[in-house]
């Protein structure tokens, strides 16, 4: 490959090459490379318009040296560094590229390289209650982020919503799959009856960010094992997740034994008023 001297010129190899892959007509190829001082990561999904994604058999390849000229070209030498690169494809060859600085990584790259000199037994248990730290506060932040954005989605699509659902689900090392859900007020039932509640299905894929958000937690498996979960945002600010395991989706995997399913997870997305 010779040398690049624009950052056009790696999109188009990146382009070119999950094009020939797989040419979409609807949805979006997600490619997700991760950066770090001498080593690269490549994830990817398709998902199309309705929620439904699996994972690319099929990952760019021998783009390793591509990859670290365009950090080169885009970070201004280091000033403006990031380590977690997100290429989506769409129909037509378009393609959108966001660079991020994930702080979580970064400083796990700096224990990692200032550690060697530390004993086995409290390297490893310093590294595990790092991850441990990292997995409670990146959750809690991408369940709060997601949630407010789930709630504007709530407020476009229905004025006056009293709550909104995402149920998510995935299986089989990658696939998965986002349904929305949201509902105004009860509609009063018939006599003696109770009120009606009637959700509305509406495309979560349409806030791609929220997609690479929920992305990002499915792929750091932020959460113990799961493979469907309910996510309910109300307007008063909170949210509730519950996590669940369905033996009929996972073939690969058994149902986890260390843990009591289904459990949740609470919090605000808003404080009050």
């Amino acid at each position: 490959m010779t040398d690049i001297t624009t950052a056009a010129e790696v999109y188009t190899l990146l382009g070119d090459e999950l094009w020939d892959y797989l040419p979409i007509e609807e949805g979006r190829i997600l490619l997700r490379i991760e950066r770090s001082e001498g080593a690269q990561g490549y994830k990817g999904i398709y998902m199309d318009d309705n929620g439904s994604a699996e994972s690319l058999a099929v990952l760019p390849s021998n783009k390793s040296k591509a990859v670290e000229q365009l950090y080169q070209l885009t970070s201004q030498g280091g000033k403006n560094p990031w380590n977690l690169l997100y290429f989506t494809l769409l129909p037509g060859r378009a393609f959108e590229v966001d660079f991020l600085l994930d702080e979580d990584a970064r400083a796990m790259l700096s224990f990692l390289a200032h550690s060697h000199g530390m004993a086995a037994r409290r390297r490893d248990a310093a590294y595990a209650a790092l991850m441990a730290e990292q997995a409670r506060t990146q959750a809690a932040r991408i369940f709060t982020q997601c949630s407010q954005r789930l709630a504007a989605l709530g407020a476009s699509e229905q004025p006056g919503w009293q709550r909104l659902l995402v149920e998510a689900s995935h299986w089989n090392g990658g696939t998965f799959e986002l349904r929305g859900f949201v509902y105004a007020a009860p509609v009063p039932g018939a006599a003696g009856e109770p009120p009606q509640e009637a959700g509305e299905a509406f495309s979560v894929v349409q806030d791609w960010e929220l997609v690479k958000q929920f992305y990002e937690f499915n792929t750091n498996l932020y959460q113990p094992m799961w493979n469907t979960l309910a996510w309910t945002v109300w307007p008063d600010g909170t949210y509730t997740l519950v996590f669940d395991w369905d033996t009929q989706k996972e073939v690969y995997t058994k149902r986890p034994t260390h843990l009591v399913f289904p459990y949740t997870r609470q919090g605000r997305w808003q404080e009050p008023a």
